[in-house]
């Protein structure tokens, strides 16, 4: 008697213990992903579409956003809104920063796909309106820096040209300085050029973003390249103004004295000038508009070397100043030959004054080595302006290496899309400890639980996972509301009987403890039985219960129970 009463009370126990097990063993080998996968979803992105595949975005778990580039492409930056309440769009927070770059180290996600990105994102919320946008950068390929090179080289050499003009103290800030004026509407023009380069392409870029990156290398760009020889040439060519301009003032009224000239033409017979010495006294220094000219070696009238853009333009001031520094020897060997003359030069010093010919002999000689200063200025200005040229020919104006250019396309949005969201009712299998005095009941239980809130099967919702959190509904996705029918029933000498014919009803609130594991608390409702045995009467009442249960998904149960029974047809 003794060993059937324990039979009867052990055996649906043992029987719920392999429902639990069997439960849980075909639970967690279903076909689908298993509870707590993060990052097991991948969503592809058509761009040209603005789709995805699939069309719903999961949500409450991290995703994987993916899909096929050009290869040009290097940075992908992902931005993610929703629709709030006021219909405005609000910014979602990616804790994995929402940015794809293009390294060694990526490997594509799709085989079939030779360049692709991936992103991580979410998790999102259930059944809300999101709007994911995509901005792009990307470099520039080989043969478009080849047409950059033939396209922006003669624009960057003239502009170059220009500022090769500017004074030493101004250069940096023109060459080097992007905050200057000049710096920025030379990053201006060749912003736009590219722009416009690849608008007839069909390419759309954003202007203002390419124009800025120019901006940000072409300071070092020029200032590597450039810097030095231009800065040599427009010292030497300083130095050469500094030259002239002290020549002007200390001999351009001496030399040009109209009566020593005068007295020189008229004494030519008896001083055996030859006829180029005549020429050159009567047409150079006929007057001081034609000694100013020689003194700035200009082979015209007006024109001035700083004007000079490039060698070519200083073959014309070289050869003039070799022309003056000729016929200022010229005359400084007319008077030391009157000097060297012991017939001569008493005729000169009477005609002059002795002091006044020592002054002029000696203003001649050196005004004379002053004029081959110059001259030597000028041919080392030349050669430095070669140098600054064979530096602009050598440059290389490679926008992918040396002048990197990453060009930001206009970001793509996509359409909106609504998560999906899915109303499980899920059942359990559990122990419940019912709580009676004087002794207290274990009953296995069948339960069915249903969720306040839209679930995901991939995500985890546990108790533990949600300790700290600030927002309420993460915990309230956990809970559940939980109905079962206990298995075992009440014997026939037990002061209770079951609600309905062997079953009692559960009812209570379930909180999730892990991915699989539940525990709940509620009311255990049954009938009290009169006390007095002849009455056949029951009350119905209720005690208080908690349980540990193991999840269980039924759809999965049953479509993996016809797959482990041989024989089972689907």
């Amino acid at each position: 008697m003794t060993k059937r009463v324990i039979g009867r009370i052990c055996q649906p126990i043992f029987r719920t213990l392999y429902f639990l097990l069997l439960s849980s063993f075909l639970y967690t080998h279903s076909t689908g992903q298993n509870i707590g996968f993060e990052y097991g979803t991948r969503v592809r992105v058509d761009f040209k579409k603005g789709s995805f595949q699939p069309y719903s975005i999961p949500f409450d778990i991290p995703f994987v956003v993916f899909g096929p580039i050009p290869k040009e492409v290097k940075k992908v930056t992902l931005v993610i809104t929703k629709k709030n309440r006021c219909g405005s769009d609000e910014l979602v927070p990616n804790p994995n920063g929402g940015v794809w770059e293009r390294n060694a180290f990526n490997s594509s996600l799709d085989s079939a796909v030779v360049d692709t990105f991936s992103i991580y994102a979410g998790p999102l919320q259930a059944i809300q309106n999101y709007k994911f946008k995509f901005s792009f950068v990307r470099s520039v390929s080989a043969p478009e820096s080849k047409d950059f090179n033939q396209l922006l080289k003669p624009y960057i050499q003239k502009r170059l040209g220009n500022i090769y003009k500017s004074s030493s103290a101004t250069l940096p800030n023109q060459l080097m300085d992007p905050s200057s004026r000049e710096l920025r509407a030379f990053a201006s023009e060749i912003g736009h050029m590219i722009f416009q380069y690849y608008s007839d392409r069909n390419i759309p870029i954003d202007e203002g973003a390419t124009t800025a990156l120019v901006l940000h290398y072409l300071p070092v760009f020029t200032g590597r390249n450039f810097f030095d020889v231009m800065s040599d040439g427009v010292s030497a060519r300083e130095k050469i103004t500094r030259s002239m301009e002290a020549a002007q003032n200390r001999y351009l009224a001496a030399i040009g004295n109209d009566a020593v000239l005068r007295l020189l033409i008229a004494q030519k017979d008896t001083l055996k000038l030859s006829g180029d010495e005549q020429n050159m006294i009567a047409n150079l220094f006929q007057n001081q508009a034609s000694l100013l000219d020689a003194i700035y070696a200009r082979p015209a009238p007006g024109v001035n070397i700083e004007d000079a853009k490039t060698s070519t333009d200083l073959q014309p001031f070289l050869a003039a100043s070799d022309t003056i520094r000729n016929r200022t020897a010229t005359l400084a060997a007319i008077f030391v030959r009157i000097d060297d003359n012991p017939k001569l030069k008493p005729l000169m010093e009477g005609l002059m004054g002795r002091q006044q010919f020592a002054d002029y002999k000696s203003l001649t000689e050196s005004f004379r080595e002053v004029m081959l200063t110059i001259a030597a200025q000028v041919s080392d200005y030349l050669d430095k302006t070669k140098l600054y040229e064979a530096a602009l020919t050598d440059a290389k104006f490679d926008f992918r290496t040396n002048f990197p250019l990453s060009l930001s396309l206009p970001g793509t949005s996509t359409a909106e899309f609504v998560t999906r969201g899915e109303w499980y009712i899920t059942a359990d299998l559990g122990m419940a400890f019912v709580l009676l005095n004087p002794n207290n009941l274990i009953r296995p239980y069948l339960g069915v639980n249903f969720n306040f809130f839209p679930i995901n099967r991939q995500a985890n919702y546990s108790l533990v996972k949600f300790i700290g959190t600030k927002d309420y509904r993460d915990i309230l996705k956990g809970m559940s509301a939980v109905v079962g029918l206990s298995v075992l029933s009440f014997g026939s000498k037990d002061p209770y009987a079951d609600l309905f014919g062997a079953t009692s009803l559960l009812t209570g609130l379930g909180f999730r403890l892990t991915d699989g594991v539940r525990f709940s608390y509620g009311r255990f409702w049954m009938y009290e039985k009169d006390p007095n045995p002849l009455l056949n009467r029951k009350t119905l009442t209720t005690a208080p219960y908690f349980s540990l249960s193991l999840d269980w998904d039924l759809r999965n149960w049953l479509k993996n129970f016809r797959k482990q029974v041989p024989g089972w047809a689907d």
